[in-house]
């Protein structure tokens, strides 16, 4: 008895943990920062200033640091569908497969401002 009741204790503990770390979206996608045209909005996009430098020219040149978009709304259904079937046996597997999943990747960016902190160009580090 006792350890049927620990089985389920356990089992309301760790069910959908895979699934909340597959659909928690965070970082910022590629896409989203080449849509930026200023420096306030490349700022508020959630990146991470590296290096900064003030041409002669009047020009900007800065390096950010992004977090890469990771979660997926079907990867978090796939997750739940495999809980549900597998009556929660899959979180033994799955919570694990997430935490890889979802190390932190960067990608780097160098942009050039203009004067007017107006994007001129950017480039993939």
């Amino acid at each position: 008895m006792f350890r049927f009741l620990l089985s389920i204790i356990a089992l309301c503990v760790l069910s959908s943990c895979s699934v909340v770390m597959a659909a928690k979206r965070e970082g910022t996608s590629l896409d989203k920062v080449q849509g930026c045209r200023t420096r306030g909005q490349f700022l508020s996009s959630g990146a991470k200033v590296i290096s900064s430098e003030r041409l002669s020219c009047g020009d900007l040149v800065e390096v950010y640091q992004f977090q890469k978009e990771r979660g997926s709304a079907a990867r978090a259904f796939m997750h739940g569908l495999l809980d549900v079937s597998t009556c929660g046996l899959w979180e033994v597997v799955g919570t694990p497969i997430e935490a890889c999943i979802g190390k932190n990747g960067c990608f780097s960016l160098k942009v050039f401002y203009d004067c007017d902190e107006n994007i001129k160009k950017i480039e993939l580090l």
